[in-house]
């Protein structure tokens, strides 16, 4: 069994070069990141979003109406 990069045996499989360990340790790091998503809390994002969608929808309605009385 080689040993790559003084890296301990258990973390190198048989015929397993350094590639192929990065990409197998990635693979792993998504798969635990995704079971952390749905832990997530965004509802300060969502009320933020909603918060300036709003202004945004007034303002328009406000240079609508600007618009509507200067004609």
């Amino acid at each position: 069994m080689k040993v790559f990069y003084n890296l301990p045996i258990e973390n190198v499989k048989e015929g397993e070069n350094m590639t192929e360990k990065k990409d197998r340790n990635e693979e792993e790091k998504q798969h635990h990141d995704a079971d952390d998503h749905h832990k997530l809390d965004l509802r300060g994002t969502f009320m933020m979003v909603m918060t300036i969608g709003g202004l945004m929808v007034l303002s328009w309605f406000a240079v609508f109406i600007l618009f509507m009385e200067r004609m």
